[in-house]
């Protein structure tokens, strides 16, 4: 009513943050395959990323509402992030920032898990890649931003793991003609 001009672009909820996993910042990192669809070869028929995690499985049938297709769910069922398309040329990639957190608990077991949790930054880059291609603009959102603590008590502790917050900012830099906005 205020401002009728303004188009309203309505979101996923689907921004996990370290208080909505069983206990704070705790989630099992069960691959280190990207989520994304492949297609079988005779048919071309769509095969969806295959989740992992029982507890994402779980939040994304409990959340099946907020997906608009399948594609989606599936993704997020997988690795706790997904891609939205907002309208002509804008898509949001909501990120699963807890995975890079310096407070996951527990910590990825294989070696493969540790360097890329849930695939997250090879999927993260074939979005980008993508989008670059068909000429759209990315909004990035997540909840722990790569950054150092600002809180009383832990002031000027790295929230993400190190390795993890300079692989952000290069694919940032990277992608900066396609990234219209950093929102974490």
């Amino acid at each position: 009513q205020y401002y009728p001009d303004i188009p309203v672009v309505r979101l996923p909820t689907l921004d996990l943050g370290n208080n909505d996993f069983p206990s704070d910042y705790n989630i099992n990192v069960t691959s280190h395959v990207a989520c994304l669809p492949t297609f079988e070869d005779v048919s071309r028929t769509i095969v969806f990323p295959v989740p992992t995690n029982e507890w994402l499985q779980t939040v994304a049938e409990q959340q099946s509402y907020m997906f608009v297709d399948e594609l989606e769910k599936a993704t997020f069922a997988c690795g706790g992030y997904l891609n939205r398309q907002l309208g002509d040329n804008l898509q949001v990639i909501i990120l699963n920032t807890i995975i890079w957190s310096m407070s996951l608990t527990p910590k990825p077991q294989s070696k493969m898990d540790q360097e890329d949790p849930f695939g997250q930054f090879q999927w993260l880059r074939s979005q980008l890649e993508s989008a670059r291609i068909e000429n759209n603009k990315v909004y990035v959102t997540g909840h722990i931003p790569p950054m150092l603590q600002s809180f009383t008590g832990s002031l000027g502790n790295p929230l993400y793991d190190i390795e993890k917050a300079s692989r952000l900012w290069d694919l940032m830099e990277e992608y900066q003609d396609v990234i219209a906005g950093i929102f974490v």
